[in-house]
Parts: C-alpha cells; structure tokens; sequence
C-alpha cells in the first residue's frame, strides 16, 4: 500500500532540516525518531486504524502539530465517533494551534456532533461544567486579530484577555478580545483540563470586539469591520 504523503510537521524540531544541522552522533538518533514518527502517523492515516495506534501516533508530534494532523487522520476516513471523541478528550489541551486549522477542525466537530456523549463519558468534569451553563451562555476570546475568529473561547474575560496578548510560543502585536453570545446547542464541547473554562464553539456573530493597546499596536488603526462584525475599540 503507498503511504500517503505527509505535506509538512509544524514544529521546526519535527523536520528533517533541524536533523540536518546536528552533529552526526545525535543527528542518528534523531532521524531514528523522525523514521518511528513517519511510520506512527502514516498508519494511523489508515482507515482501520484503532484508538490506540492513533493516540500514540500522536505522541511524537509537538503540541503545535496535534490539531492539523487530528484533521489528517479524521478528515478522509470514516472512523468511529467514539474514537474521534477519546482522541479529542485525550489530545485537545496539547492543541496549541488550532487557529490555524479552524475550518477542517470545525468540519469534523460538525460531523461527529451527535457522538459528543462519548467525550463527557470520559471527561466528567467537563460535564460538569458543560451542565453549569447557562443558556443562551456570553463567552470571550482572546487572540492576535488576525485569528480573533476561531473555536476555542471561554467563560472568564480575564482569561481571554490573557490569551490576547499571547502565550507560550510568542507576543501578540494586536491583541484583541471577542465576545459572543450563543445557544447551549451551538456549543461543540467544553474543556477544564486547565482550568481555563473554555468553550469550543464557532459563533455566527460577535456582540462586541475590544482591541487592548500594546506598545507595537499605539499607532494602529483598527480596520473597518463588516457589519456582521462590526466592533468597538475601547483601550483597556
């Protein structure tokens, strides 16, 4: 069977080029690891693929490359919904770059909507606070405005407003605060695991948009937004 091509891994420590610049000692371990990852993920690509051979695929991806192959995996096979929720409760918090894969990410939450029980079998406190909600439910997303528009929101602005400003891996230079109102059905599943209160949803439309001043962004001029987005720009 060929093995189906794998375009690209996302962190610059998964390529072969970061190999190519270690001494020949370590540069062979490292290309053992690189050979273990490529056949890991290329079978779990398969349509058969089980639970377990995707989750541990997964392992020897970065954080910043879970999310785009999740979609790899799930988007062209018709796997179980209970095997795409366990992957999702397993692997989510790792998904470090999920802005980047908002549509097929999306896409595959869409499809798989009516398995999400499968996700709080396994993830109770979730539930828990999934039932704590109220409905309709106002929730806050923090992000550089360029991906101001994404999946993962959550309950507390304060939180939001953290993310705006950038995280783990860089600053953001306009940071920016959404806030939507949505239904408990347009909701595609909650997460606690880091106490972060997130909302995983797609909002149709934002009540508001607040743009937080940073020392790069002092002489920047928000831009028109469309009327489906249309924003104020408060400096907090």
């Amino acid at each position: 069977m060929r093995k189906p091509k794998i375009h690209r891994v996302l962190s610059y420590q998964d390529s072969a080029g970061y190999v190519a610049g270690l001494p020949e000692e370590v540069a062979a371990g490292h290309r053992k690891i690189l050979a273990l990852r490529f056949d890991a993920v290329h079978n779990a690509m398969q349509p058969t693929a089980s639970l377990k051979t995707i989750t541990d695929s997964l392992l020897y991806l970065s954080s910043q490359s879970v999310a785009e192959y999740i979609c790899r995996i799930f988007q062209p096979n018709d796997h179980p919904g209970k095997v795409f929720w366990h992957v999702i409760a397993d692997e989510w918090s790792r998904c470090d770059c999920a802005s980047f894969n908002r549509r097929p990410l999306e896409a595959l939450f869409r499809r798989y909507r009516a398995d999400v029980h499968h996700y709080y079998a396994v993830n109770s406190e979730a539930k828990k606070f999934l039932d704590s909600l109220p409905d309709p439910v106002t929730i806050y997303r923090g992000h550089d405005i360029g991906l101001i528009n994404g999946l993962s929101w959550t309950r507390k602005k304060e939180i939001a407003a953290k993310f705006a400003q950038g995280m783990r891996f860089q600053k953001h230079d306009f940071p920016t605060v959404a806030t939507a109102t949505i239904r408990k059905r347009q909701i595609f599943f909650v997460d606690q695991s880091r106490n972060e209160f997130e909302v995983v949803a797609a909002p149709h439309r934002f009540t508001q948009k607040i743009f937080l001043r940073s020392a790069k962004s002092a002489d920047f001029t928000p831009p028109k937004m469309p009327p489906m987005l249309s924003s104020s720009w408060p400096a907090f």
